[in-house]
């Protein structure tokens, strides 16, 4: 099985399995909330006592129900269309609208937080109201926004937790000036899952941060409306100085618009571009300057860049591989069109520019140190590469 292979069915079969739980559990949780109604007294009496009286139909009594049950909060089934936070909130059922203020007592109160079950928090189409803010807060379980709309996004500022998926879900306004996900300094123990249609407007903060495994975007849209004095969109993502355990994969039609900053992070699995759209036409698409990785660096068929992409300094233990990919260069600062910027990179294995390969602008690799072979099959180039030092014989 090749390395690419390998990596699709992991995670794809790790989500497909996630999501097969939540649905199981979802599936019970009206029926386990009917049987047993006296046992959320105690913590229902704690929320009256801070919020006011809930109602039967309160949205937080079922979280409450189903959070100490250790099931699926199920708000709403709508479509990813209908998650647009721009969407007026009177077109929203009450019952499917959650208050942060709410959500962050549940999970971060001790007198509350006790109740959570080792399953954690996992909440289905539902409209948060206010900023989610967990910052500094240490959550013992995994937490989960599946097909959430999350207009004013969410902080974990120095925060520590076991998981976090938002898969499917909306983060962010058109005020794409404010961070959709503030996580600087976040600690996750296992995955961030960012996919299966997660859209963001504005940045998503992960400086810093230290995620134990993987961080997958497959079929994600992120986008920054504000633009910079030179007309480049700004940050979509940024992940700069962070450790990352697993891979970082963007797959699955991802598509983002403006730049992504993995300068100076260390990556224990692959990096993976394919099937995906980075699209910053004045500017950076993808910026990994002084970055490490412990395996290979990917970009595979169905790639395609509108902007330069950046590896200057970086150092790949394993493959730097454009197999397929179309990198469509940007104008760079008099030197012209530049697509791939990597002086002094340092590989462990092959730099490959294969199977239909095509670039529109300078590939600048000078004093790049590669241990594999250099090959070129099939690559359609409009300017030449630069002047490449290989070296086989020395170990990077």
């Amino acid at each position: 099985m090749k390395p690419i292979e390998g990596v699709w069915m992991r995670y794809g079969m790790m989500f497909i399995a996630f999501v097969t739980c939540v649905v199981q559990a979802a599936s019970n949780s009206y029926a386990q909330m009917e049987k047993d109604p006296k046992e959320l007294s105690a913590l229902v009496e704690l929320a009256e006592m801070k919020f006011g009286p809930l109602p039967a139909e309160h949205p937080l009594r079922m979280l409450i129900g189903t959070v100490m049950e250790g099931t699926a909060s199920v708000f709403s089934n709508r479509s990813h269309e209908k998650l647009n936070p721009d969407i007026a909130p009177e077109d929203w059922d009450a019952r499917t609208v959650l208050k942060s203020e709410h959500i962050v007592w549940l999970l971060t109160a001790s007198e509350a937080a006790s109740h959570v079950t080792h399953r954690g928090v996992v909440i289905v189409g539902a409209r948060i109201e206010g900023r989610l803010d967990f910052s500094f807060a240490s959550l013992s379980f995994p937490v989960s926004f599946i097909n959430c709309s999350i207009p004013n996004g969410m902080n974990f500022y120095q925060a520590e937790l076991r998981t976090l998926v938002l898969s499917g879900s909306h983060l962010g306004n058109e005020d794409s000036s404010k961070q959709s996900l503030g996580g600087h300094l976040v600690s996750i123990q296992g995955h961030l899952l960012l996919a299966r249609g997660f859209v963001s407007t504005g940045e998503i903060d992960l400086t810093g941060a230290r995620i134990g495994g993987v961080l997958d975007c497959g079929g994600a849209k992120m986008k920054r409306l504000t633009v910079t004095d030179s007309g480049a969109q700004g940050i979509v993502l940024n992940a700069e100085n962070s450790t990352i355990g697993g891979s970082v994969l963007f797959y699955d039609k991802f598509e983002s618009y403006g730049l992504i900053r993995l300068n100076n992070a260390r990556i224990g699995g692959q990096l993976l571009c394919a099937e995906a759209l980075m699209k910053n036409p004045k500017g950076q698409v993808l910026n990994a300057d002084g970055a490490a990785f412990s395996n290979a660096v990917l970009f595979k068929k169905g790639f395609v860049s509108d902007g330069e992409i950046r590896f200057v300094g970086a150092t790949i233990r394993s493959a730097f591989e454009f197999d397929g990919a179309k990198l469509q260069g940007t104008e760079s600062g008099g030197h012209g069109r530049r697509a791939l910027f990597a002086d002094s990179v340092k590989i462990g294995g092959s730099l490959q520019f294969i199977n239909g390969f095509a670039a529109n602008g300078e590939l600048k690799l000078s004093l790049a140190d590669i241990r594999g072979s250099l090959e070129l099959d099939g690559a359609v180039l409009k300017k030449e590469v630069d002047p490449i030092v290989w070296t086989r014989d020395r170990v990077s």
